[in-house]
């Protein structure tokens, strides 16, 4: 990941660089398939705003 975030300087836009992280992130799921990992993405309509972030991750763990 911080590979990834190293590059973000080589586009001129977030957006830019947010389709190009995402188009990584889905070459790795692929390859990782290859050695039989596998990995999802959920869809971009979540709200990833850290606080509903941090409101999962803390139900997430109070639920187990």
């Amino acid at each position: 990941m911080e590979r990834l975030v190293n590059e973000r300087e080589r586009f001129s836009s977030d957006e830019e660089f947010r389709a190009f992280a995402l188009e990584m992130v889905r070459q790795f799921i692929s390859e990782l398939r290859t050695y039989d990992i596998e990995l999802a993405l959920r869809p971009n309509h979540y709200d990833s705003s850290p606080l509903s972030l941090e409101r999962r991750v803390t139900s997430s763990l109070v639920n187990r």
